[in-house]
This record gives structure tokens, sequence and C-alpha cells, in this order.
């Protein structure tokens, strides 16, 4: 039986019918991309915080070796550890998933640890 053999009103019935199922498909699949787009940004924005953190520190590094001013050694602490709950906040989400984050933190240990050895 051809498309042409039912009525009018099942043609149109049909034919709407296809397009609702249609735009529930494509909504569903932009309502995942937009989630999908919304986690990326806030990684993005967990990891520019975290660079801005430890660009901090690093100025305050500069500063401690250059006038030997200790002040600045408590500083990159507050730093380090601000990066550090940024790179924290970036792993909750499941689209974030680098396995250098944990080379960053032994590393900012290891800093941490110089500077007060440094410091005394």
């Amino acid at each position: 039986m051809s498309l042409r053999d039912y009525s009018i009103r099942l043609r149109l019935i049909i034919g709407f019918s296809i397009m609702v199922v249609a735009v529930i498909i494509i909504g569903i699949i932009s309502n995942n991309s937009l989630s999908k787009t919304k986690q990326i940004v806030n990684v993005s924005n967990h990891l520019e915080e975290t660079q801005i953190s430890l660009l901090n520190a690093r100025l305050k590094v500069t500063y401690f070796m250059m006038y030997g001013d200790t002040e600045n050694v408590n500083q990159v602490n507050q730093y380090i550890e601000l990066a550090l709950s940024h790179v924290d906040s970036s792993q909750l989400y499941s689209i974030y998933n680098d396995q250098r984050s944990e080379f960053l933190k032994n590393t900012s240990s290891n800093i941490i640890m110089i500077l007060i050895s440094m410091q005394n």
C-alpha cells in the first residue's frame, strides 16, 4: 500500500508525528551538548584561575629571591594552595581528566618545602 492510498488526514498525522519526533530528538541532543559546553567553560575558568594563581606565586618567589622578603613566602603558599584548589575543582567535572594534575600537586608541594627551607 502506497502513501497515496491513505487519506489526507492520516498523511498529515503521520507527517506531523515525524516532525514532533525529530524536534524531540534534536532537543535532547541540544540539551546534552549545552551541558557539555557548560562543563568545558567551567573547567576552562578553573584552569584560568589556576594559571593566574601560579603566575602570582611565581612573582612572589621572584620577589623573595631578589629581595629576601620572607612575607612573600607566605603569599606563595596561599597562591599555590589556591591554584591546587582550582585544579581539584576542575577535576570534579567528568569532562576533565588530566594526569598532569598529580605532577602539579607534587611539584607545588616541593616548591613550598624548598621555600620554607630557604626562609629558615
